[in-house]
């Protein structure tokens, strides 16, 4: 008998063994295995028993804080896994369709356009982590206008030892409350973040190099173009309501967001790339920054124009749209339109900039709009007098079609119809605009663009995420834009993270793959 028992002792203990050993074919994307802390998956009722969960950190932005999210994997895709906040519900179908859009379509479009992300990456596996959670942004549906759409935070690429917070994965963290899991919104943010992966690779991993944040967002802005989604009309409606922001001084207000677009949308359709598939690749490659890696990448793809003379074309399409001008293809955009209504936007020439006399003061690289009208239909006569050396304005001739590129400083210029003058700074600021003297022309009483537009000369400070998600939920203009489309205003937060992880590298600190 003590022989029998031996042997049954035997037989169980190799079938204990033989469960669960190396054939567990998921184990290697659970490296934080571990259920929910003080919550026994197998005593609730709404969770199956088998359910695994992974722990997470996150940021809760209301608190500023990390914290930590129980999620289990619900997909997982060729390129990535999909894994869905604990009691939180999104249908299998969606989920599904958010790992084949990802596979088939983000993936593809962004790493064709800007190259490749971490991969394998810090966790030696070649799929991204996508995280759908309730970001905790201090959103209430009464009270908010805006809510965090999701970010990709490099400080996951840090080993645990050196952040305890690391989740030691290349991921990204998507709102599904009240961001809706899918949809148009959804995939645009999914494509925005991802480029700040493959731009974490490319420049501050690979290179060592801290981008300048105006363009690191640019390209993300423009990301979702490459996917097939279309003109970024929440980016051109952020624009329209702060025309004269500067493009390369980043405050991290929601306005910021429409500039630095308008300027990549503009470089994607007017700059193709002979060797590499966009103009934003070559930046990517170049052993540069901001304003210097744009003018090596220019040069770099045989184009004789620099940053500067681009800006200044830029001024001409962002007033033009599609309008075509068919010796200079550089003026126009190919489906931006600006000039005009379109889903609501306003355009640039509201009554409010006709007829203005002294003109707002300009930051670095900015531009501003201006008409005017006739009292006699139809001529009339503008001369404009620039503010300092790296001020400048180009004059359109509604009536002739007409653009003269380079106002010469206290020159007059005739005009028919209606005159539009676009001013341009370029590398420096200026204390006050430029003027304008006119003739034959009605004078405009409130001269509510002088009003308006004053506030342009402040100093741009970075906000913080609280400071952020206040200026957008106290935002009239934004109170508007979400009550015509019904949805709330979608916030990215990814200089934030940035930021924190250059205090790392500040001390010292680099990531151990």
């Amino acid at each position: 008998m003590r022989y029998l028992r031996f042997i049954l002792c035997l037989v169980v203990l190799g079938l204990f063994c033989g469960c669960g050993g190396g054939g567990d074919s998921t184990s290697y994307y659970m490296p934080i295995s571990t259920t929910d802390p003080g919550t026994d998956p197998g005593t609730d009722p709404e969770t199956p028993p088998e359910t695994e969960y992974v722990t997470f950190y996150a940021y809760n932005f209301d608190l500023d804080r990390d914290y930590a999210v129980s999620a289990s994997l619900v997909a997982e895709g060729t390129n990535c896994y999909v894994y869905l906040q604990k009691d939180k519900v999104v249908d299998q179908a969606t989920i599904d369709r958010v790992k084949d859009e990802f596979d088939t379509n983000i993936y593809p479009g962004v790493t064709g356009a800007f190259g490749s992300e971490p991969k394998p990456g810090i966790d030696g596996d070649g799929k991204v982590y996508i995280l759908l959670l309730d970001i905790q942004d201090g959103y209430t549906p009464g009270g908010s206008t805006g809510y965090i759409a999701g970010y990709f935070d490099p400080t996951n690429e840090y080993d645990t030892s050196v952040y305890r917070y690391s989740n030691e994965k290349e991921m990204f963290y998507m709102d599904i409350y009240p961001a809706t899991a899918g949809d148009a919104d959804f995939n645009d943010t999914l494509a925005h973040e991802f480029q700040h992966m493959i731009h974490w690779e490319q420049k501050y991993h690979l290179q060592s190099l801290g981008d300048a944040t105006w363009l690191n967002e640019a390209m993300s802005t423009v990301a979702g173009t490459y996917c097939g989604y279309g003109p970024s009309w929440y980016s051109v409606w952020a624009y329209e309501q702060d025309v004269s922001n500067s493009l390369t001084e980043w405050g991290s207000s929601w306005k910021d967001y429409g500039v630095v677009y308008m300027w990549a949308q503009y470089f994607k359709d007017r700059y193709p790339d002979p060797t590499y598939s966009s103009i934003f690749w070559r930046m990517m490659i170049e052993d540069s920054t901001g304003i210097s890696s744009v003018n090596a990448a220019l040069a770099g793809a045989g184009y004789a124009k620099d940053f500067d003379a681009t800006f200044r074309d830029l001024s001409i399409a962002v007033a033009s749209g599609t309008s075509s001008w068919p010796e200079h293809p550089e003026w126009s955009y190919d489906e931006i339109e600006t000039s005009g209504v379109h889903d609501g936007l306003p355009g640039l020439f509201p009554d409010s900039r006709l007829n203005v006399e002294s003109l707002a003061a300009l930051r670095p690289y900015s531009m501003n709009f201006y008409w005017y009208a006739p009292t006699t239909p139809p001529a009339g006569t503008v001369a404009w007098t620039r503010s300092n050396s790296y001020n400048f304005a180009s004059f359109i001739n509604d009536g002739a079609s007409a653009v003269t590129f380079t106002m010469a400083s206290g020159s007059s210029y005739d005009y028919t119809v209606n005159g539009y003058l676009v001013e341009q700074q370029t590398g420096g600021a200026s204390a006050t605009g430029g003027t304008v003297t006119y003739s034959s022309v009605v004078q405009n009483p409130s001269k509510l663009a002088d009003v308006e537009l004053s506030t342009i000369v402040e100093t741009r400070v970075v906000k913080s995420p609280r400071q952020t998600l206040a200026e957008v939920n106290a935002s009239p203009a934004l109170k508007r834009l979400t009550a015509l489309r019904g949805k709330k205003y979608p916030i990215r937060m990814d200089s934030f993270f940035r930021e924190r992880e250059q205090a790392l590298r500040n001390t010292g600190a680099r990531p151990s793959f």
